[in-house]
């Protein structure tokens, strides 16, 4: 999950966020989002 992660912010610095999204702002929440979705999955993960 992570290295998956990883592998799309190298990807938007490789070529530019306002290619892959057109604005950091447009970005950003999907970042938090990303971030948010892997942590709880792990939490799951290690409580189950």
């Amino acid at each position: 999950m992570f290295v998956r992660t990883i592998k799309i912010y190298s990807l938007a610095l490789k070529f530019g966020v306002k290619d892959m999204y057109g604005s950091w702002q447009q970005r950003l929440p999907h970042y938090i989002e990303t971030f948010a979705m892997r942590i709880l999955l792990s939490g799951e993960v290690m409580l189950f």
